[in-house]
């Protein structure tokens, strides 16, 4: 490579040599911020890389398990029925309790009557 740059230079002149110390410029940058050439210290053990990947798994799982029960969770529109259905069972049993009222105080009419009626009968 440096045949090719110094061949560069000696034939391009002025324009050949910018056009070499750009490339160097850009190479020397490059290296520097690591982008050319990896270095050692970013390079991941194979422990810390078979770490990773059970990490990567188990949270694979956990996730799976969130969306089962996510897709398991009713709907809004089932959601909504659920309370349609307990407001009419909340009315029918707000009338069954009138009606139980009712009974216990017709009941409880006749049973005076009786009670009247039989001490009454008794005198």
């Amino acid at each position: 490579m440096e045949k090719y740059l110094l061949a560069v230079l000696e034939q391009g002149g002025l324009v050949g040599a910018l056009v070499v110390f750009a490339v160097l410029g850009v190479g020397f940058v490059l290296r520097h911020k690591g982008w050319l050439f990896s270095e050692r210290k970013n390079v991941v053990s194979s422990t810390q890389l078979g770490e990773l990947s059970q990490q990567v798994s188990a949270l694979q799982t956990g996730l799976k398990a969130v969306v089962r029960d996510v897709e398991d969770l009713p709907t809004r529109e089932e959601i909504h029925a659920l309370e349609l259905a307990h407001t009419q069972m909340m009315g029918q049993i707000k009338l069954l309790d009138e009606t139980g009222r009712a009974t216990k105080e017709g009941v409880i009419r006749i049973e005076t009557f009786l009670i009247n009626l039989s001490q009454g009968a008794s005198k």
